[in-house]
């Protein structure tokens, strides 16, 4: 799927626009890459047919049978790109970002962690901040709010081993702290189930 096709908003695509020069080149699949893309296609096809049965708002079965489908069709190598997945958990260029960046910077007793956690995946294709395209707007400000944990709680992040997130997205915090403490336990919950990643 092209690039221009997938984001539609004017905004979203002028903002976006400004990381083109940093965009990954995903058009090659590696062998790995194909049969781990089947397995998640074979799962979620089993998981059509009774999946949206549960009492939840239209709104949210639309929106997850969206993400289904992306699956089921092995289209999820680009998913952070889809308008609607953008327009629910994706944070673009803005100018704010920059500060929080620049705040993460000057903590310089944390900085070599931050900068790590700053350092984005390829996965799901996320916009390159284009201030700092070794990172995605996403991935700063979710480092800058671990910042702002630390600097409240006088914690060490690496001393967590249970973690339970409320509410989470597409699963950049669980990221985060796989980078943190890699035998930390992560769980996310919403209001209608809970789930361990």
């Amino acid at each position: 799927m092209e690039y221009n096709e997938i984001i539609k908003s004017p905004v979203r695509r002028l903002l976006s626009l400004l990381s083109l020069p940093f965009n990954d080149n995903l058009s090659k699949i590696s062998s790995k890459e194909k049969k781990i893309l089947q397995l998640l296609s074979n799962k979620a096809k089993k998981l059509k047919s009774n999946t949206f049965n549960i009492n939840i708002k239209d709104s949210h079965k639309i929106f997850s049978k969206k993400v289904l489908n992306l699956v089921i069709n092995k289209d999820i190598r680009n998913f952070l790109r889809y308008q609607f997945i953008q327009k629910m958990f994706f944070i673009h260029n803005r100018l704010f970002i920059k500060k929080e960046l620049n705040i993460l910077r000057q903590d310089s007793s944390n900085w070599k962690l931050w900068k790590k956690l700053l350092k984005e995946d390829k996965i799901g294709n996320p916009i390159r901040y284009f201030l700092y395209p070794k990172s995605s707007g996403n991935r700063i400000r979710q480092t800058f709010y671990l910042k702002q944990f630390v600097d409240f709680a006088k914690k060490d992040l690496k001393k967590y081993d249970l973690i339970l997130e409320i509410g989470g997205g597409y699963g950049n915090m669980a990221r985060l702290f796989s980078k943190i403490n890699k035998k930390a336990k992560f769980f996310k919950t919403d209001i209608l189930n809970s789930k361990k990643l």
